[in-house]
């Protein structure tokens, strides 16, 4: 009995010692798949931030276009209005001087 039961104690063991061995390898395997995923994802993270911040520049290089558009567009009108009001002061001026020679004659 003693024998059988030794017997019966080296398989039990053995068996753990395998199961035990197994598990550290699937440990080991899970450790690099989590270690994988993370960087994969770091990647993925930077990536899309790089993509983000490149659509952040972008947008503000259109606002800067459209900015400095609007500035041109607002001084050519300024410019605009003074060519008018210098050519109403002409026409003005044009149109009471043949009222001031009316007044003479």
């Amino acid at each position: 009995m003693t024998t059988e039961f030794l017997q019966y104690l080296v398989e039990q063991s053995s068996g753990i010692v395998i199961a035990l061995i197994l598990i550290m390898r699937v440990d080991r395997r899970m450790d690099e798949l989590t270690t994988s995923i993370n960087h994969l994802s770091e990647l993925i993270s930077v990536n899309i931030f790089k993509e983000g911040e490149e659509k952040k520049d972008d947008l503000k290089n259109r606002e800067n276009e459209i900015r400095e558009n609007l500035d041109t567009t607002n001084f050519q009108i300024h410019a605009k209005k003074v060519d008018l009001k210098k050519e109403g002061a002409k026409n003005i001026r044009r149109i009471s001087k043949p009222a001031k020679s009316r007044k003479q004659a």
